[in-house]
């Protein structure tokens, strides 16, 4: 407990922001790829679902842009919400400001674990699974972000690539580059996968 609340504390440095950047990204992995399975729809990659909903306002299938503003909506309201237990816990002073937006979206993500299949046939096309995948992975995200004053985002792999491109660049051009930086970002992309590949073997198994 000590350790999970030295993680999530005021106190941040750069190691700690990577630590809980990499376990963010591993969750939001597993989390993504199972969702995938079950629903047919990557909960985190809002860049492909607004473009999505362009292409269909363009061609006038205007159903799916109509969810697609939704699927938005509700992953900026879990972040909302994380921002607002952010705060909460600022004005009572707890030790970590942090801890109870990560416990609130554990909570809701573990319930969904165990309630998934059902969450799936209680709606039309498990609408409500959906919303809750993307709500949850809106308040883990925020919860991330500013606890790292917007440095990490666990679910933005296009970034994170991007930034190791720069990083790789800049040290092949010559000039010197922070190696723990890179390692951290590295480390996001690894646990990503790694947490997909788990989170899909997962829901494959019987």
């Amino acid at each position: 407990m000590k350790r999970l609340l030295k993680l999530t504390g005021d106190r941040r440095t750069p190691f700690l922001n990577g630590v809980m950047g990499i376990i963010s990204a591993f969750v939001a992995g597993g989390v993504n790829a199972g969702g995938f399975l079950i629903m047919r729809q990557y909960t985190s990659h809002l860049t492909g679902i607004i473009a999505g909903a362009s292409d269909a306002i363009g061609l006038g299938v205007f159903f799916v842009a109509k969810w697609a503003v939704i699927f938005v909506s509700v992953f900026t309201a879990g972040a909302i919400v994380a921002a607002i237990l952010i705060q909460i816990a600022e004005r009572l002073k707890l030790h970590s400001r942090y801890a109870l937006a990560f416990v609130v979206s554990g909570t809701v993500l573990g319930v969904l674990g165990f309630s998934s299949q059902g969450l799936m046939w209680l709606t039309p096309d498990g609408i409500l699974l959906k919303l809750a995948l993307f709500f949850s992975m809106g308040m883990q995200n925020a919860t991330v972000s500013r606890m790292s004053d917007f440095v990490i985002r666990a679910t933005h792999m296009t970034g994170i690539v991007t930034d190791i491109g720069i990083e790789i660049g800049t040290w092949l051009s010559g000039v010197k580059i922070s190696i723990s930086k890179l390692g951290v970002r590295v480390g996001i992309l690894v646990a990503f996968f790694v947490g997909g590949v788990i989170g899909a073997v997962g829901m494959a198994s019987p």
